[in-house]
């Protein structure tokens, strides 16, 4: 208030003076601007001000008017200028702060009036007839409150015309036109930016503009501004850069950032030359740090948010993409194919989406100029964003530049040769800098620092790599220098000569090299194969590096790529999704017309997209209503690459893997089928491998071989049974795998022929199992799968199998896991239900049967026996703990055979067998590991498990002990040495074989017009011919010299005298080897039959020895039916077959009796009407009938039933023969159908309806013979009881009742006596 009074005060005084207004504003203004030139005192200045501010307050308070001040201005703006019109505007805009400070210290009316007041003097200056001044200088001059107070415009419209007016105030400039132009200045300047070139003083230029900017007073901004231009017309031209670098860089900035929202604003946007020239110039101002990244960024297009939400969706839609593949419709017609493709181009068009995007140019343009540093400073804030894809001019540059890093180094590992080498060239070198290359990438001239420049590449372009083949080959070829480098020698005949030869590699950092290759190339090269359009020659460029990798390896890296890598990307996961659409569409016209045609597209879309369609191929196929396309898939890889192949391995192992992994179900009995025991899933996978790798033999087997070998070492844990079924579905594979490749499938059943065929070499078991089309097909399979098997131990180190027996081949190894297997059956039995492992019984003595008949398969027993080590026995016996007879399988061939044994040799091999089976100890024999000390212990056994196993040790013990007392070590061990083929040879197939097969050459033969396919086979055949004979004769000549042998060692295989001995020895060796070797195979079955006719015909035992014997043996096996497994009930069902055929014609007289027994056992009957009678008898009732009897007693559960219907169907030749066994074989039938009906037990209950309806057909059998003595007693009771009176008739029929009576009880206790006998055996 009191400054107010003053302003007054002062005001009156000034009006009250004599001179004008305008005398004294020039006199206090001069006397001001001398003070300030004389630097004297600010009392002039002050005065000045205290003048302006009373005038214009004393108007206020309406003591001047405003005509009289609006007259003053007027005045001072004609006289003193306009320039000084406006230091007087600013003097006005301190008038209203003082005002605004009056609004306490006054009245409010009074306040309100006076700023009234104000508000008119403002607005009359600027609006009047002749107004003093125009908006934008107002604007310039007042606050924001005192603006608004005037009525020069709308108040709502108040921040736009601010905004308007702020770029009139500082973004005005003054144009002139060239031709009359006020300011020559700014023509002089373009001319000479104009002849600026790459060459060109940057200095002198400079030195130049700022003269003209001083001299013609040239606005600095403008200049900036012209710079740009011409530095945007010629980008590569650097002196425009060295001449920015000397102005301000936030000008640069800005009118950089406006020209990009001016781009933005033209229709043709990116596509413009100017815009990216103007990409190169911001990057090369960056690279020079005259620009600063965050400065440029706000200006560029689009926001961050609108990049991040759209890469995101984009991300989104391309997974909808790839999911909704699997789904997508069948297509049909050409227009629908036409009109879908559009859509999802336009759906999945990555380039269109961010071609406008000005950030992702940016980073196109740092890569040209090759600013590294800050294109990583820029990428990685957008590095999550970014799909190098969505940007191809981006891509190709990092490509470019990429290649061009690598060159020299490329260059060096090259071969030498003729041809001069050129170098890469980069179309933008021309942009580098020298100065800057601490910001630059540079071109290495060592394999290390490549190796970090393909490293940081790899890192950014990831699987994009793939887009350029040549530089995709040359990465792969400095990879395959880095991990063959050690291998390298200069010496070497095969060595390449090299630049880099001469460069040494500290050993730690080669291994640091070879490991980054490795990950490099799962990571990055790999998936890049999906980048190519079909080009075999890259995909085999990678193979053939990546194939010196373990297997080990392989599969990792697919497993990473295939769960990781492969779905990184935008780009290719649409291209995948294009993929399965297209390979559907070639599934749903796929036929046997067109699978030529289409297996070879198939493979086509395979071979770049290997996972991906590999994957839907085995979804497809492993069905039940597809597997008719498994051959023909197959047949279509021979059109695809090695890595094809190699990866479809991974795939199915790794299908297999998941489906046992995590089954669908915890049931046992619904994963096994009731048939085969597998579920069909599984078997369509077995089949899919075996047929692969059938017809493609050279693709790597350890993959597969090796997951099986790792899948039947023996688990640690015991009494589970879920090891045990995915150990079975591995076996289904190996056994399959084996059969396919070899092309020995041994069918389950054999019929007779087929049969009697084990008893010759191999040549006529394959040809009466009518393999030999199917071996001759695998030769080369077979050659791949026994180069395997017979690799030796120092590579199984390398495979990673623990406790490998040393000095061992593979196939060794394999044999070992497979008879642990089997012993570990054995160990479980107890805590397994029969019915759920007996496939799996059945598997591992398959697959055990079938690995040794591939192994010796044209080989003779020293190549059998380098197989293992020379105490091969023992080492399985005692070191893995694998049961004896077992261990003799393995182990049989590969024993000298003992007809060309010396006596030494034939010694130390009956001490060495007798000393293992000592040695052997229990209850160890149920532990089945190997003997390490790493093996964890046994878990924790309940009291009443190891009761239980306490016994059974005992007991076994007690056999073990007792057993050298009732047969001798030389019957044993020759027992176990020989086989089939030493002691029976089978004349009468060889001798069918040969006819059947020279009939056919004579039919073949009789065509003169044969083709040269025919030809072939005519050869083929008489080659059989020609095999067969020659092993018929070698096979006669190999038996002569056994039974030479065993007449020679007759003492120490003689059977005793005594009856009570002999029994004992039968008793024993059915226990101890014949039982456990029966049970193996079906040859063997046959083996045990007949080794044990021929210890009768050697030892010359007398008949009734030898029918006691056989009765014996019969019985003391047989009750093992009721633990049997379906394949084990086949053998012993074989085995008495065969042993029963001494008496097969029993009933048919003495002369065909006699026959029979002097060709088997070597017997005849002495008095031929007294011993038919008896003998025949004896056969029918202790014999046959005894047989039945112990089957009526198997019948408990499916299983049992099973296997007496198993030896039934075997032995219907013999049984029923007489019209009481097929009353009581029928009643029997009749018995188990009610029991086992067909509609609840479908398999077991239809075997037996078959069966039963056989024993029904059966007509015209003969009654049971009856013994000699009773007969001719009942013959001489009739003639007499007809020529005694009739009286003495009833007393005769009493008689002849109680003699029946007697009979009838007699054989009743001698009934009784048998069945207590037949409990004490199978007790026993």
């Amino acid at each position: 208030m009191d400054n107010l009074q003053h302003f007054l005060n002062s005001g009156s005084k000034w009006l009250q003076s004599n001179k004008d207004l305008l005398q004294i504003y020039q006199e206090l203004k001069d006397k001001a601007i001398q003070s300030i030139e004389n630097q004297n005192s600010q009392a002039a200045e002050e005065e000045y001000s205290e003048f302006i501010f009373s005038i214009v307050l004393s108007h206020l308070k309406k003591k001047i008017s405003a005509e009289k001040l609006f007259q003053l201005f007027k005045q001072i703006k004609e006289k003193r200028g306009i320039d000084e019109l406006k230091e007087l505007y600013e003097m006005l805009w301190l008038v209203g702060v003082f005002l605004d400070g009056l609004n306490k210290q006054i009245d409010e009316k009074e306040y309100q009036e006076m700023q009234s007041i104000f508000s008119s003097f403002l607005k009359n200056i600027g609006e009047g007839p002749e107004h003093l001044t125009d908006e934008v200088t107002l604007i310039d001059s007042f606050s924001e409150p005192q603006i608004k107070s005037l009525a020069y415009f709308d108040e709502k419209q108040y921040n736009q015309k601010r905004r308007k007016w702020n770029t009139k105030i500082y973004f005005f400039q003054t144009k002139y036109n060239l031709f009359s132009q006020q300011n020559e200045g700014y023509s002089k300047l373009l001319a000479m930016l104009l002849s600026v070139g790459e060459k060109f003083n940057a200095t002198h230029v400079y030195e130049g503009v700022l003269d003209l900017i001083g001299y013609f007073d040239l606005d600095p901004d403008r200049v900036v501004e012209c710079i740009l231009d011409f530095y945007i017309f010629k980008p590569h031209a650097q002196s425009y850069q060295a001449i920015l670098s000397h102005f301000n860089s936030k000008s640069i900035t800005h009118f950089m950032g406006k020209k990009f929202e001016m781009f933005a604003a033209l229709p043709e946007k990116s596509n413009n030359i100017h815009f990216k020239n103007a990409i190169l110039v911001t990057a090369q101002l960056i690279k020079c740090q005259i620009i600063q990244i965050p400065s440029i960024l706000p200006y560029l297009l689009p926001a961050d948010k609108e990049f991040q939400e759209k890469a995101q969706e984009t991300m989104k839609n391309a997974a909808k993409f790839y999911s909704e593949s699997y789904s997508a419709q069948i297509i049909i017609s050409d227009d629908e194919v036409k009109k879908i493709k559009e859509e999802e181009e336009k759906q999945t068009n990555l380039t269109s989406s961010f071609i406008d995007n000005q950030k992702l140019w940016l980073l196109d343009g740092l890569v040209k100029v090759n600013s590294w540093v800050y294109f990583n400073e820029l990428f990685s804030i957008y590095y999550s964003c970014i799909d190098l894809k969505m940007h191809q001019s981006l891509l190709d540059s990092l490509l470019i530049l990429f290649e061009w890093a690598i060159d020299i180094v490329y260059q060096k590992i090259s071969p030498s040769s003729f041809i001069k080498k050129k170098h890469f060239q980069n179309p933008y070198s021309k942009y580098f800098e020298l100065s800057l290359q601490n910001q630059e990438l540079v071109q290495p001239q060592n394999i290390v620092g490549c190796m970090d420049i393909i490293n940081k590449m790899l890192r950014i372009v990831k699987s994009y790599v793939g887009c350029n083949p040549l530089l995709y080959s040359k990465v792969l070829r400095i990879f395959r220098f880095i991990k063959n480098y050690n291998k390298r020698s200069k010496y070497s005949a095969h060595h390449i000569q090299t630049e880099l030869d001469s460069e040494m590699i500290d050993e730690n950092e080669l291994v640091q090299l070879q490991n980054l290759v490795q990950e490099l190339l799962g990571k990055y090269m790999l998936p890049a194969l999906n980048i190519f359009e079909c080009n075999p020659g890259a995909v085999n460029e990678f193979w053939n590096l990546f194939k010196e990798y373990d297997y080990k390896i392989r599969m990792k890296i697919y497993m990473e790529c295939h769960l990781e890598h492969i779905y990184s990307s935008i780009f290719v996961l649409i291209k995948q999704g294009r993929a399965i659409r297209e390979i559907k569409d070639i599934f749903n016209k796929f036929n046997q017309e067109n699978k030529k045609q289409y297996s070879k597209k198939i493979v086509k879309i395979a071979n770049n997209n290997p996972f991906v369609i590999q994957i839907f191929i085995m979804r497809r196929i492993l069905q039940p209503n597809y597997d008719n396309l498994i051959p023909d898939i197959i047949g279509s890889f021979q059109y695809g690459t090695a890595l094809s192949q190699d990866i479809f391995i991974y795939l199915i192992l790794q299908y297999i893997y998941d489906k046992k992994d995590k089954p669908n179900s915890n049931s046992f009995d619904k994963k096994f089928d009731e048939k085969n025991g597998m579920t069909t899933w599984f078997k369509l996978s077995s089949l899919f491998i075996s047929n692969f790798y059938k017809k493609f033999h050279n693709a790597d087997m350890i993959p597969i071989l090796m997951y099986l070998l790792n899948s039947f070492q023996v688990s640690k844990k015991k009494n589970t049974t879920k090891p045990h079924f995915n150990v079975a579905i591995d076996l289904y594979i190996f056994k399959d795998l084996i059969s396919k490749m070899s092309g020995f499938s041994l069918p389950n059943t054999l019929s007779e022929n087929q049969l009697q065929a084990l008893a010759g070499g191999i040549n006529l078991q394959i040809q009466s199992l009518q393999l030999t089309e199917d071996v001759r097909k695998c030769k080369k399979s077979q050659k791949a799968l026994e180069a395997f098997f017979w690799q030796k131990s120092s590579n199984i180190k390398d495979f990673g199998i623990v406790n490998a027996p040393e000095d061992c081949c593979l196939a060794y190894y394999f044999l070992l896991l497979l008879g642990q297997e089997k012993a570990k059956f054995y160990d479980n039995y107890n805590y397994l239900e029969l019915k759920t492992m007996e496939s799996f019984s059945d598997m591992v003595t398959d697959s055990l049967n079938l690995l040794i008949f591939f192994l010796r398969f044209q080989q003779d027993y020293s190549q059998y026996a380098s197989l293992m080590g020379p105490k091969a026995l023992r080492e399985l016996v005692l070191n893995y703990k694998i049961p004896i007879e077992i261990a003799f399988q393995i182990t049989r061939p590969g024993f000298k055979p003992l007809s060309i044994l010396t006596k030494q040799e034939e010694q130390e091999i009956f001490t060495e067998i007798q000393q293992v089976y000592d040695s052997i100890k229990y209850p160890d024999r149920l532990i089945v590991r190997p003997n390490t000390d790493d093996m964890e212990e046994e878990d924790e056994e309940d009291q009443q498990s190891k009761d239980q196993k306490n016994l059974i040790a005992k007991y076994e013990d007690t056999c073990h002990k007792k057993m050298w007392t009732q047969i001798k070590p030389q019957l044993y061990s020759i027992f176990w040495l020989l086989s089939l083929e030493n002691i029976s040879v089978n004349k009468e197939g060889y001798k069918f074989q040969i006819e059947a097969l020279k009939k056919n050459i004579q039919e073949k033969q009789s065509d003169k017009n044969k083709k040269d396919k025919e030809k072939k086979e005519l050869k083929d055949l008489e080659s059989i011919v020609k095999k067969l004979d020659d092993e018929e004769q070698k096979q006669s000549k190999l038996i002569a010299k056994y039974e030479t042998y065993l007449q020679s060692i007759k003492e120490d295989i003689a059977l005793p005298k005594i009856r009570e001995q002999i029994e004992g020895v039968i008793s024993e060796l059915c226990t101890s080897c014949i039982l456990p070797r029966l049970l193996i195979d079906q040859s063997e079955a046959l083996y045990c039959s007949r080794f044990l006719l021929l210890l009768f015909r050697i030892n010359q035992s007398n008949l009734n020895d030898s029918v006691r014997s056989i009765r014996q043996a019969v019985t003391k096996i047989l009750p093992f039916l009721q633990n049997a497994t379906e394949k084990e009930a086949i053998n012993i069902s074989y085995f008495v077959n065969d042993i029963f055929k001494p008496f097969s014609n029993y009933l048919e007289g003495p002369e065909k009796l006699q026959e029979s027994l002097k060709t088997h056992i070597h017997s005849q009957i002495i008095n031929e009407k007294y011993s038919y009678d008896k003998y025949s008898n004896y056969i029918h009732s202790n014999i046959i009938d005894e047989v039945f009897k112990i089957a009526q007693q198997i019948t408990k559960n499916e299983s049992q039933v099973r296997n007496i219907l198993i030896l039934l169907n075997q032995i219907k030749e013999i049984f029923p023969k007489t019209r009481q066994q097929g009353q009581e074989c029928k009643k029997l039938m009749e018995q188990l159908l009610e029991k086992y009906p067909k509609e609840q037990y479908k398999s077991v209950g239809t075997k037996i309806d078959v069966y039963y309806k056989l024993v029904t057909n059966l007509k015209n059998l003969p009654e049971a013979p009856v013994k000699s003595n009773d007969r001719d007693k009942k013959q001489s009771n009739q003639q007499r009881s007809v020529e005694r009176p009739v009286r003495k008739e009833n007393k005769e029929k009493d008689k002849d009742k109680d003699k029946d009576k007697s009979r009838e009880r007699s054989s009743d206790r001698n009934k009784d006596k048998k069945e207590d006998r037949y409990k004490k055996d199978q007790k026993r």
